[in-house]
């Protein structure tokens, strides 16, 4: 593949990782369009990249425009843009035909994975999602992202969603789960660290393990004693207290 010309609408995680990503993979990126002024110029700054105030300034002989913006910004970006370029989105959610009025190639180029911009991340280890509006755009689209990452894979819009549910669960819940444990932690004079490990290795275990196989804990043992006994104890805090009840529900149906 030819080196490309990227116009970046976003200055956030995904937009500041694929840019980098797409700047190593020999590509230049032309210019950075963000809603802060002050992150758009960081990130221009690192990419060789000029600055655009607004998404009207873009460049309209881009090779490639990367939407990398909230989910419900999407369509008014989408519909601010025109040109013969492919413009592509990096939503989970958003279905490929917004950008139907942008270009008449467009696509979907989701990275599946949890990213921060200060925070470096290997990007050949993400699963890359694509979707063209047309076979040939697709072939494209799918040639880049095997630039970038040792994972990708076709995906349709339906599909795309089904995985990004899956990834709220698997991601996002999981993460606030592990606020809540630092939280009632932290209260009790405790130090979070002490179930670091205990993190990992459960992490670790379902690499190995089916997640039902792997399930441990007073709700799969059936035990109680111990689960009424940790109601009791988060009784201070009822929105706990009915998740737990709740959790432990729904893993004692899949016992």
């Amino acid at each position: 593949m030819k080196s490309l010309k990227v116009s970046v609408v976003g200055s956030g995680n995904v937009a500041t990782h694929l840019s980098k990503a797409l700047l190593n993979a020999g590509h230049t990126i032309v210019e950075i369009a963000g809603r802060s002024p002050l992150n758009s110029a960081a990130l221009a700054k690192q990419v060789n990249a000029n600055v655009c105030n607004t998404v009207k300034e873009l460049s309209t002989n881009s090779d490639l425009y990367l939407i990398a913006v909230k989910d419900d910004e999407i369509f008014r970006v989408a519909e601010s843009i025109q040109v013969n370029g492919i413009v592509v989105h990096t939503s989970g959610t958003t279905a490929v035909d917004v950008l139907s009025k942008s270009s008449k190639k467009s696509g979907v180029f989701y990275p599946l994975q949890s990213f921060h911009k200060d925070q470096s991340m290997d990007i050949s280890a993400v699963p890359f999602l694509i979707e063209g509006n047309t076979p040939e755009v697709e072939g494209k689209l799918i040639e880049l992202a095997e630039q970038l990452s040792n994972h990708v894979s076709r995906a349709t819009s339906a599909n795309r969603k089904k995985v990004h549910i899956a990834a709220v669960f698997a991601n996002n819940f999981t993460n606030h789960m592990m606020r809540i444990a630092a939280e009632l932690m932290e209260k009790e004079g405790l130090e979070f660290n002490l179930i670091l490990p205990l993190i990992q290795e459960t992490l670790d275990k379902v690499k190995i393990h089916h997640p039902k196989d792997a399930q441990t804990g007073p709700a799969k043992r059936n035990d109680e004693k111990v689960i009424q006994e940790h109601l009791s104890m988060l009784e201070p805090y009822p929105d706990y207290q009915h998740l737990y009840a709740l959790l432990t529900k729904s893993i004692q149906k899949g016992n």
